[in-house]
């Protein structure tokens, strides 16, 4: 007998995607491979201090993006190698390994997760990403950079 699918309620996910591709100029400038690498890198160890890489994977265009938490793996598709995109996904390696299966994908804590992300990342002025994100109408965890740590005792 094989084990059932689980599809996990989303209900942001729609409203994420169409916030996200708004902003332009976040998604304009394509990144090299090693800048891929960079980006997750600073994100995952220096930002949130975890210690093993995930794989981290190029295809080319067709499909999409993703983080497949089974297989501790990053796939991008060439057309999504930009800083939003790379953060996007990065921060769903850090919901991950923070809360496990427990939050919704697009739910608060990834909001959270990500907007500080893409604030350190200095993609705008700082509050400028949230507000917005807030203004879509999009549920966002503020508490979710370097304070959750120090909850969490890492």
């Amino acid at each position: 007998m094989s084990p059932k699918l689980v599809i996990k309620h989303d209900p942001q996910q729609k409203a994420v995607y169409n916030w996200q591709w708004e902003w332009m100029h976040w998604n304009s400038k394509e990144l090299s491979k090693k800048d891929v690498y960079r980006w997750v890198k600073w994100a995952y160890k220096k930002k949130f201090h975890f210690k093993f890489m995930p794989e981290i994977v190029h295809l080319a265009d067709g499909g999409s993006s993703s983080y497949h938490p089974e297989k501790n793996q990053l796939k991008f598709i060439h057309s999504h190698r930009n800083i939003a995109v790379v953060l996007h996904e990065t921060a769903h390696l850090i919901i991950s390994r923070l809360f496990g299966h427990t939050v919704e994908d697009h739910g608060p804590e990834f909001m959270g997760i990500w907007i500080y992300l893409l604030e350190k990342a200095k993609l705008a002025p700082r509050g400028t990403i949230y507000d917005s994100a807030k203004q879509a109408g999009l549920r966002v965890d503020g508490s979710m950079g370097p304070e959750l740590l120090k909850k969490k005792g890492r």
